[in-house]
């Protein structure tokens, strides 16, 4: 009788002994199925996290803080400044860098007092002040994270970047006594400053109107995680254009007849700079640190970021893993010992075949094909269950982990609201904890399976091994 047949016949003569091993394979295969795919998933919203928010670091400093900033000298206030700008260009010139901006802010421009202006509901209350934010780049950083897209008019040319001229882009929610803007429109602003009269009465002050163009309309996009709207600001205008207000505001400091009240000066926003990669996010980081001491500044990253959020998730993945190995560990064990104690009741078979002049390695062949068959069997239908189970069981576990410590993330994740161009929330993350079961996933569950099935029937081998058909059939 072939070998084939025989394992098949073997199988289905002894269903109990089958059955059991079918039923151990199966609970086990259960449990390592949910191992591997909940380790598997773990690491996917890592990916996925390192996909949707990239490879980046901001820049901090004074520079960012407009207190501090209007209460320095005007040494100090230049060389804060200029620190930030050879630190920027030292970083965002390097070959792993893909992308970077940085944006300078001022907090007394304002749109003419003649205008009833209505501001998208995620401004909050701006009023209508401090609402021009300055972009290096023609192509906004917040258009390229997502946030935004243009849908009429045209990005800033190179030329208007550099002259600084009187362009800006609009959001489309913005309404201008009770009518749309459009490209083409003309906006007024004014500067805005204090002035002591001569009976040291403050006064507020304006300047002569300054004419903006609207070049183009852009409209925010729906966050695709939190199904709220991206924050962006109204408008947009060139860095240089910011520092071309400074100017006149410094010469209206000189020439006003009266004293002006306090100093007015633009402030970095943000600075934000992209790896061309995730993986190379870390020669970025080094290169941040290597000036950090030097130039006074402090950065944030995704990598800090991400940590926070998937530090629970990486441990339960840590758990999964040993889980799979100890499971493995055990499936040779309590697998092996039902093959054995089967074994020993089918003795007497045993020494028939070897009397007959089957070799042992023929029968040992056997008993692994029996293993194997029964084994992959429970392990195919376990992969059905598996997938069910961890998907219940690490929603609720995830969750759990999560929602303990939300407050604290909420927190973190406000801070980093530069370097998360998404916002995404803890129930984002959840959101995107899927567990999916890949056919290479497959593949690997059944060739360790494998394995381990081959391992368990070392006990019967050994004692396959040394029987003795004589002393057998004798007893």
């Amino acid at each position: 009788m072939r070998l084939w047949n025989r394992v098949i016949i073997s199988v289905l003569r002894r269903k109990t002994a089958s059955l059991v091993l079918l039923l151990v394979t199966f609970l086990l295969g259960n449990v390592l199925a949910v191992s591997l795919s909940i380790k598997q998933s773990s690491q996917s919203v890592k990916d996925n996290l390192y996909d949707s928010i990239g490879g980046k670091i901001t820049l901090t400093s004074d520079a960012f803080d407009p207190s501090k900033l209007n209460h320095m000298s005007e040494n100090e206030y230049l060389n804060t400044m200029n620190k930030f700008y050879e630190l920027y260009g030292k970083l965002v010139n390097r070959e792993i860098v893909k992308y970077g901006d940085y944006s300078l802010h001022a907090e007394y421009i304002t749109l003419d007092e003649s205008y009833q202006v209505q501001l998208p509901n995620y401004v909050g209350d701006y009023s209508k002040y401090s609402l021009l934010h300055g972009i290096q780049n023609e192509r906004l950083i917040d258009e390229i994270s997502g946030k935004l897209t243009l849908i009429d008019g045209e990005r800033f040319t190179k030329e208007q970047m550099q002259q600084g001229a009187n362009v800006i882009l609009v959001s489309n929610q913005v309404k201008i006594d009770g009518k749309e803007v459009k490209v083409g429109d003309k906006l007024d602003f004014r500067l805005f400053y204090e002035t002591i009269n001569k009976y040291s009465q403050y006064e507020m002050e304006y300047s002569d109107v300054i004419e903006y163009e609207v070049i183009g309309i852009y409209q925010p996009v729906i966050n695709k995680y939190s199904s709220s709207q991206n924050y962006v600001f109204p408008f947009y205008v060139p860095n240089q254009n910011i520092l071309n207000l400074q100017k006149m505001m410094d010469e209206i400091k000189i020439n006003s007849e009266k004293r002006v009240s306090g100093n007015y000066r633009y402030f970095i926003y943000s600075s934000i700079i992209e790896a061309s990669s995730a993986k190379e996010l870390d020669l970025l980081i080094y290169a941040a640190n290597t000036y950090k001491e030097k130039y006074k500044f402090q950065y944030e990253s995704t990598e800090s970021f991400v940590s926070q959020f998937i530090g629970p998730i990486e441990t339960f993945s840590t758990i999964s893993n040993n889980v799979f190995i100890f499971s493995m560990i055990a499936t040779v064990i309590i697998v092996g010992l039902i093959s054995f104690y089967f074994i020993r009741d089918r003795k007497y078979e045993v020494g028939i075949y070897l009397s007959l002049g089957i070799k042992k390695y023929k029968l040992c062949l056997q008993i692994i094909m029996e293993t194997l068959l029964v084994g992959l069997l429970g392990l195919m239908l376990s992969c059905g269950s598996g997938y069910f189970i961890s998907q219940k069981y690490s929603d609720l576990l995830l969750d759990t982990v999560i929602k303990t410590s939300n407050e604290e993330k909420d927190k973190y994740t406000i801070g980093m609201s530069m370097i998360d161009p998404n916002n995404i929330s803890s129930d984002d993350l959840i959101s995107q904890y899927e567990i999916v079961i890949e056919v290479e996933d497959v593949v690997y569950l059944f060739g360790m399976n494998s394995i381990t099935l081959i391992l368990s029937s070392i006990f019967p081998l050994v004692y396959i091994m040394n029987l003795k058909p004589k002393n057998i059939l004798l007893e």
